[in-house]
């Protein structure tokens, strides 16, 4: 019945493990998370919504390297590994929309709508893949970890059909 709805969420929270004797968050944690919605219905049967997610990133663990070198002049480029889950990736966040008709039938109502996930593509990282070329050794003789960084989808179009009794 309202023209316009509007609501926020804010969590803060905490999710880790005793390793070793240290606190490690887990894979998933994010310690802030916020959510923006808006819900407009510009017409009696249309409806748009808009969905703004944002959370801190989340763990990762560190990696560097060191040239070793070897017997024959080369050098063999070694992975360090950080400590477990210390770092973290960049924030997430991302828009989607989505726009709904509904249709009074004889017995019920069907919707049909389409929905634009990530709707200004956003690149949030996922993580990384380390391979042997993920270690580049420079002039200097230092190692520069340079992995092949995942990302969460971009924009993702869809649609489709509720019926409601």
């Amino acid at each position: 019945a309202r023209r316009w709805e509007v609501w926020a969420h804010y969590a803060w929270s905490e999710t880790e493990d005793l390793l070793d004797g240290v606190w490690t968050p887990r894979s998933f944690d994010q310690t802030h998370a916020v959510t923006l919605a808006a819900n407009l219905r510009p017409w009696e049967k249309w409806n748009l919504n808009l969905l703004w997610i944002w959370h801190t990133g989340w763990p990762s663990t560190a990696v560097s390297g060191v040239a070793v070198p070897r017997p024959d002049g080369g050098f063999d480029l070694v992975p360090v590994v950080g400590p477990f889950y210390q770092e973290r990736v960049a924030d997430y966040h991302r828009l989607d929309l989505r726009l709904s008709r509904d249709f009074t039938l004889t017995r019920g109502t069907l919707t049909l709508f389409i929905d634009v996930q990530n709707a200004y593509d956003q690149n949030n990282e996922a993580g990384f893949d380390f391979d042997s070329d993920s270690l580049v050794l420079r002039p200097d003789g230092s190692v520069v970890f340079d992995p092949e960084h995942e990302t969460w989808l971009g924009i993702l179009p869809s649609f489709g059909v509720g019926w409601k009794l």
